[in-house]
């Protein structure tokens, strides 16, 4: 059973001759929630709430009302979250037509998805139609009785041996790909990379720090420190510049880490061995361009992504000796349970714990019975 939250201001207003209900737990949070609502009605975006509203309507008022401190960035991916997961299979439904059976072919359509896929659209679903209950919009949220898929179960990766020697020797070539590195030795999620300032290169007791000021969890404002070789690198820059800026010295959008991510791939195949060949093309300008190819079979595993830089760098605070708290410090989770599923435990970490519990090896044990 799915319980509704229950708010501390519950307010009927009007505007204009518009009614509304404002629901809040705070008196500024109700202000906020206002002031929403009178400039919505002033700009004619604000439709009165009934069940006749479309659910595309009613996700235009629910998210800024009940979200008011979402950052921009933050509200954009959630908006596209809506419209790519739900809104384009039954957002011009009605909300009083809504069905559990539309729920559930909406949740059946991600089945192929990945688990955050899929969770992202039944979290979506079940917060628009718990609020709609709330505002007596409709009577029962078609959200109770669903069944999430299992969907595609792709797990996070350290990089093997050979990757991880890969990506180091490009990194030595080029400062391109600072973002990658910066995930891989301090930890850094994709966006909080992109944030990194020269700014936030800092001393403590004399020892090099990167302050990533994370905001995914209350924790993620965080301090770790910097490894000596990527100091040297990054340590003459500019306070105010990003330290793994694009070419025109700007933030890396999340386009933009997109497009870098494949440019990585790339140059890590031909790293790995890959044949590249020069192939000319007419484009549209009827100019002919070289374009650089690979062929044959590509030695980079299809399951390398991004994170797996900061899976590897959880597990080399694991192999280093760190507890898993101070882990959980480094990596900025919340939960101590994250931070566990984040380490991966191979040979050399079971090899230094049998080095602990039994300093001598089977074979010294084995040549003394001999003896």
């Amino acid at each position: 059973m799915i319980h509704m939250k229950k708010y501390l201001i519950n307010r009927k207003c009007e505007y204009d001759g518009v009614p509304f209900t404002i629901h809040a737990d705070s008196d500024i949070e109700y202000g906020i929630k206002l002031a929403n609502k009178i400039n919505a009605i002033k700009s004619g975006d604000y439709l009165v709430a009934n069940s006749t509203m479309t659910l595309n309507q009613w996700a235009k008022q629910c998210i800024p009302d009940y979200k008011p401190k979402q950052k921009a960035s933050t509200r954009k991916k959630y908006e596209n979250h809506y419209k790519n997961c739900v809104g384009q299979f039954i957002g011009t439904y009605k909300l009083r037509d809504i069905k559990q059976m539309h729920c559930q072919r909406v949740l059946n359509k991600r089945a192929d998805k990945s688990q955050y896929e899929i969770n992202q659209a039944y979290q979506i679903m079940n917060f628009l139609f718990t609020h709609a209950v709330e505002n007596q919009l409709i009577i029962r949220n078609p959200m109770i009785g669903t069944v999430k898929p299992t969907g595609s179960k792709t797990s996070r990766r350290a990089l093997t041996d050979m990757e991880r020697q890969a990506a180091e020797s490009i990194f030595n070539k080029t400062d391109k790909y600072r973002l990658f590195e910066l995930m891989l030795y301090c930890g850094c999620r994709p966006d909080e990379a992109a944030e990194c300032k020269g700014m936030d290169i800092i001393d403590i007791n004399g020892y090099n720090f990167l302050h990533i000021r994370g905001t995914k969890t209350a924790k993620a404002n965080r301090k770790v420190p910097i490894p000596y070789d990527l100091y040297g690198r990054i340590n003459d820059t500019d306070p105010w510049a990003y330290i793994a800026a694009n070419i025109s010295g700007k933030k890396r959008s999340e386009t933009s880490r997109r497009r870098l991510w494949e440019s990585f791939k790339y140059d890590m195949n031909k790293e790995l061995g890959a044949r590249e060949i020069s192939k000319e093309k007419l484009c549209k300008d009827k100019k002919k361009r070289t374009f650089r190819q690979l062929v044959g079979i590509l030695p980079l595993a299809d399951d390398l992504v991004p994170y797996c830089f900061r899976h590897t760098y959880c597990t080399d605070l694991l192999k280093k000796g760190l507890d898993v708290r101070t882990a959980q410090a480094l990596m900025g989770h919340a939960d101590i349970k994250m931070t566990a599923r984040y380490t991966h435990v191979d040979d050399d970490i079971l090899i230094t714990a049998a080095e602990i519990i039994s300093p001598k090896k089977c074979t010294d044990v084995q040549e003394k019975a001999q003896g």
